[in-house]
Formats: C-alpha cells, structure tokens, sequence
C-alpha cells in the first residue's frame, strides 16, 4: 500500500510538471490549431498550424502561409485556458445539410505522449461552441484566415476560368 501511495504521489507531481511547464520554452507540439471541413460524401479538407508558424493544408502538406512566430506563442498560451471549456449546448443550426466545419487546437497531454484535441467552435446541421472567455480571440483569428483561404481559392478560380 505505501508503495502504491509513493507511486501515486510522484506520477502526480511528474504530471504537474509536465501540464504547468515554463511557457517561455519553446514549443515543442508538432500541430498546435487547425480547421476541418467534412460534408456529406465524407471528403475533408482544412488546415492546421504547426508550431513553425507554417499553416498547411491537409492536401499533401501544401504551405498555404506563416504566422509570426511571437504571434503565434501568444496564441498557443491561449490553450491552456480553454482546455476545460464550458462548452455551449449543441443547438440545431440553419447551416448547409451535411457540411460540419470544426475550429480546434491541440494540447500535448499524459506527460507529452497523447494529444488531445480542445474544440473551440463547431457547425452545421448544429452548433456548439467553447465559452471560455478566451476562446473568442482565437476563434475570430482562426475564422479569418479560413476566410482568407476561401477568397484565394475563388481567386484562383476565376482567374483559372479566364484562361
């Protein structure tokens, strides 16, 4: 029994370490935010931030852009704080039938073995959002490059349809 005490009390305090690291080391997690598109046929597109500030797509790894490294840790110190939500009630929505779109961030968890995935906003046929009061700054940050993609992408379209 004081064995299994002793090994309780240090797995929690190696545990605590890990969750409450310095923040001023660097960013070790691979994926820190993304974004995901999954309609009916179950064809997913989106893109995800990595901790290079690089944002690809998930198309091959495609660069789409960089994010300021600063800029970005001071986004990733935002996780921490939404990890444990509360998170709304999932209300039916007026959106495209079938077509889910998922904002989330990452966390590195279980002394850096899994990653946990922390959603911050989904839609279509429901919605269902993360209501940490911080969760908003990075919802609007993730909704605009999203947005900036979609206005490339028709961009690229029309410019493709004058050829």
């Amino acid at each position: 029994m004081k064995k299994t005490l002793s090994f309780l009390f240090l797995s929690a305090i190696i545990a605590a370490g890990s969750v409450f690291a310095d923040a001023k080391t660097s960013v070790k997690q691979e994926v820190l935010f993304g974004y995901r598109q999954i309609n009916n046929d179950g064809k997913t597109e989106g893109w995800f931030i990595d901790n290079e500030g690089n944002v690809k797509s998930y198309d091959l790894n495609k660069p789409l852009g960089k994010i300021d490294k600063s800029f970005l840790s001071d986004k990733y110190k935002l996780i921490k704080l939404v990890m444990k939500g509360p998170y709304s009630e999932r209300i039916g929505s007026k959106g495209k039938e079938g077509l889910r779109k998922t904002y989330f961030c990452y966390y590195k968890c279980f002394f850096g073995l899994k990653r946990r995935e922390i959603l911050l906003k989904e839609s279509g046929d429901w919605v269902q959002v993360n209501n940490n009061k911080n969760v908003l700054e990075i919802i609007v940050w993730l909704e605009g490059i999203e947005s900036g993609r979609e206005q490339l992408k028709q961009l690229e379209k029309s410019v493709d349809n004058t050829k």
